[in-house]
């Protein structure tokens, strides 16, 4: 008897804690929104979504320019770019991509720590679509 209202709260609690989420979130967790899509098949066509900057040494930055064209029939604006960590930083443009037009986001990692890493960096635009991820890796030697 124990074990069944253990069994019954535990799930009365789990069904409340769901009820209260943000519009969306539970989609997000189950993989059903634009936030889960491939950023290769988004209006943002890449020309590559990672990069293996190889062996790198330590305290010495390095960049890569993540391009793309801009396919979504609308003027984009990029509204937000997040590193996963503060040891990488963007540069995007502000202004808008037409439709057609290619532009480029630079990421640059400066490595503290030895070891191999891999970091993301998330996009956000005005075009109704969710988000891109791109991804950098490499070893710190």
């Amino acid at each position: 008897m124990k074990k069944f209202s253990l069994l019954l709260l535990t799930l009365t609690f789990g069904l409340m804690a769901m009820s209260f989420a943000p519009h969306g979130a539970m989609s997000n967790v189950l993989g059903l929104s634009g936030a889960s899509l491939k950023a290769e098949d988004g209006p943002m066509n890449w020309e590559r979504t990672s990069h293996d900057f190889g062996v790198i040494e330590q305290d010495a930055p390095v960049s890569y320019d993540f391009v793309f064209t801009n396919e979504s029939g609308q003027a984009m604006i990029i509204t937000k770019v997040k590193p996963s960590c503060g040891c990488t930083a963007t540069n995007y443009p502000e202004a808008p991509i037409q439709p057609g037009e290619s532009a480029s986001i630079t990421c640059t990692y400066n490595a503290k720590a030895m070891g191999k890493f891999r970091k993301s960096i998330v996009v956000n635009t005005n075009v109704n679509y969710g988000e891109a991820v791109l991804y950098i890796s490499g070893e710190v030697k």
